[in-house]
């Protein structure tokens, strides 16, 4: 998480409840504005790189985020990675929570369906935005079209 002068993160807050605190503290607009969006998109990516972004073995992260989502066996090549991880419905909004918080569940879906859901209808903060995913490494292969 980038710093902003005078924010001190809390570790174990969910990140829109810490978006929400840091679009108080810099004085941001609370309205689901263009450049409200863009932040909010930054904002999640710049979570993701700090969690994930160490990696410097590629396979490597994608076993961590398999075994995260609890895949078992753990897959031994890329390609097998990315086959588990697309039977596998998670938000990647409450993955990032849920590893900042153990006590935050990580919500593994049953369906595309149930996924869809959640994200669209309860919690549309959640979505993680493709044009920052196309930064992001390996986390654009895990991306869902929601529309």
């Amino acid at each position: 998480m980038p710093n902003y002068p005078g924010f001190v993160p809390d570790p174990l807050a969910s990140l829109a409840a810490e978006f929400t605190r840091l679009t108080i503290h810099q004085g941001w607009s609370s309205k689901n504005t263009k450049s409200q969006k863009k932040r909010r998109a930054r904002f999640y990516a710049d979570e993701w790189d700090a969690q994930f972004g160490h990696v410097k073995n590629k396979l490597q992260g994608w076993q961590e985020l398999c075994e995260e989502v609890g895949i078992k066996p753990v897959p031994s090549s890329i390609t097998q990675c990315r086959k588990a991880l697309s039977r596998t419905h998670i938000n990647l909004v409450n993955l990032m929570d849920h590893r900042r918080n153990a006590n935050i569940k990580l919500i593994k879906f049953h369906s595309f369906k149930q996924f869809r859901s959640y994200t669209m209808d309860k919690f549309p903060e959640r979505i993680f935005p493709k044009e920052e995913a196309k930064r992001e490494g390996f986390i654009k292969d895990l991306l869902r079209t929601l529309t």
